[in-house]
């Protein structure tokens, strides 16, 4: 068995290792995006509840202002929790983003150890089929290197 067919299985896991890898990366791709257009959504919905508050607040009430006030409160609490959340999220996606980059490298450098012995190994397969060529032209001329 030769060097890199010795090589190939681990090779195999490596590359099994980077698809793993790959697959958790997008997941952790997955869940940053959904909770950055949460995050998004509910400051936008903010605004747009503090803007209809203002454009009707000709006939507001003390009573509708207090309701306004507890609902921009619990929806600013909604939106530090979620820039939170958005945070877990971000240091989770650097991580398998950094797990991912390693494991994408040893696999890369594993691939290139195993090229080059097959390079070396192919080589070394032709200069010896050039040898037994030339042997056996070598044996088919009478004469020649003082064989007669």
């Amino acid at each position: 068995m030769t060097r890199s067919e010795r090589l190939e299985p681990i090779a195999g896991l490596q590359r099994d290792k980077e698809t793993r890898a790959t697959r958790l990366l997008g997941e952790s791709r997955g869940r940053y995006l959904a909770q950055e257009r949460r995050l998004e959504d509910l400051e936008k919905f903010l605004r747009e509840y503090q803007h209809r508050f203002q454009t009707e607040g000709g006939g507001a009430t003390i009573e509708r202002f207090k309701e306004y006030r507890r609902f921009t409160e619990r929806l600013d609490m909604a939106i530090q929790q979620q820039k939170r959340l958005l945070e877990e999220c971000r240091r989770e996606l650097e991580q398998q983003n950094r797990q991912w980059s390693e494991v994408s490298s040893k696999r890369r450098a594993l691939d290139k150890v195993i090229d080059g012995f097959r390079r070396e190994e192919t080589s070394r397969t032709l200069r010896r089929e050039q040898r037994e060529s030339d042997d056996r032209a070598q044996r088919a001329r009478p004469g020649i290197g003082g064989e007669e």
